[in-house]
């Protein structure tokens, strides 16, 4: 499969004619990578069959017991697992390999365990904790980050067993357990950074956004207009320029860029903030960004800080979400969209909108965000009596 991708961007014909000849001699991952391109309508040459074929030559695979091709069918229905049929398929494919013993999907049992175990998550979480300290027991990074948080404290502190788990994790290079680690040893410059009341609304100016609809037909005509953009210190066009630095393996331009964008950002431009949330290439670098540009007022920053708390603050989850929970408000506060959709959904009651969650739903609705537009037009097409029910 190395040669096949190796020879994908030049050489395409060769490397399909590749992955057929592959897939016909029962490789797994090539039959994947086949179901993959014919399920987006890609034709492959000398290939008469469609994907339900080669679906099916992968199911007889892993129905064989190969644990690895039983983790392809997991992902295949994991991605395709929109209805209760496709779901099951899922879980069943999943149970069989952690049944088998492969790390990764006893991990995922924990990780999927609503759908595995069909329960609200904390029921279904302690049904799965079985699962993930056999996952933890063969060394599964993932396993020994996640198994550690039930060894925190109350009020978030790591006991002893959390922090030997946290280091085994480490030790195999788990990003989150080495983040924690790391800041346990040293003061991080992002704590303490929280909800200013600040407001503001970050916007790519006209120019930039000219330049970017010619992007196709007159890069280089492009490229000169964001030169003269980077010049006057415009954020959207030093990231720019800094984006196809790094494709050429310029570095030394590519530093020059984030360096300036770096100076901006620490003199308080929001925008040039929210760049080196993409820009930088450690998590504590992309954590500390992404809080200054929330505590700047930038809603879409706030609603980040919450989506991505785990990055924000590494540790346990539902310690991260509450970390994270004055963000989302913040963030709702000046009419986000997703921001209002999410925290609709702390004021149900037993699957029902309360008053409050139908204010945010409708605001959400106000700003044309489709969820909850389609859910306030399902809950219109329901019969009275099944409108007081929910």
């Amino acid at each position: 499969m190395n040669l096949y991708w190796a020879l994908l961007d030049d050489r395409k014909e060769e490397a399909l004619a590749m992955l057929l000849r592959l897939a016909a001699a029962d490789n797994p991952f090539a039959q994947a990578e086949v179901i993959r391109r014919l399920e987006l309508r890609e034709k492959i040459p000398g290939d008469d069959h469609d994907a339900h074929y080669w679906l099916d030559c992968l199911t007889a695979q892993g129905e064989r017991g190969d644990t690895a091709v039983q983790m392809l069918l997991f992902y295949y229905w994991r991605d395709h697992g929109r209805r209760r049929e496709e779901k099951e398929r899922m879980a069943y494919w999943l149970r069989k390999a952690a049944e088998a013993g492969n790390a990764d999907a006893q991990y995922q049992m924990w990780q999927e365990a609503e759908v595995v175990f069909g329960s609200p998550r904390s029921k279904a979480e302690a049904a799965a904790q079985p699962w993930l300290e056999k996952s933890a027991a063969q060394e599964f990074p993932d396993a020994l980050w996640c198994l550690s948080w039930s060894h925190f404290t109350p009020d978030g502190e790591p006991t002893a067993k959390a922090l030997e788990l946290i280091e085994r994790a480490a030790a195999l290079d788990q990003p989150s357990a080495r983040q924690f680690l790391g800041r346990r040893k040293a003061k991080w410059r992002g704590a303490g950074i929280a909800p200013t009341g600040a407001t503001c609304e970050v916007r790519e100016s006209a120019e930039y956004q000219q330049a970017i609809e010619q992007w196709d037909g007159r890069r280089d005509d492009v490229v000169a207009r964001m030169r003269h953009l980077a010049d006057a210190d415009d954020p959207d066009a030093l990231a720019f320029l800094a984006d196809r630095a790094k494709e050429s393996d310029d570095r030394v331009r590519y530093q020059s860029l984030i360096g300036r964008l770096t100076e901006l950002a620490e003199a308080g431009n929001v925008n040039a903030q929210k760049r080196l949330v993409h820009q930088v290439s450690d998590r504590d670098g992309e954590a500390y960004w992404r809080l200054r540009a929330a505590a700047s007022g930038d809603p879409e920053s706030q609603y980040g800080i919450w989506a991505y708390a785990d990055l924000v603050f590494p540790g346990p989850r539902d310690l991260a979400k509450k970390q994270a929970q004055p963000w989302l408000e913040a963030s709702a506060a000046q009419g986000y969209e997703e921001a209002l959709w999410v925290l609709s959904f702390q004021y149900f009651e037993d699957s029902r909108p309360t008053a409050r969650a139908m204010e945010l739903l409708k605001q959400a609705a106000a700003q044309k965000f489709p969820p909850a537009l389609d859910y306030l037009e399902w809950l219109k097409r329901q019969p009275e009596a099944t409108r007081l029910r929910l």
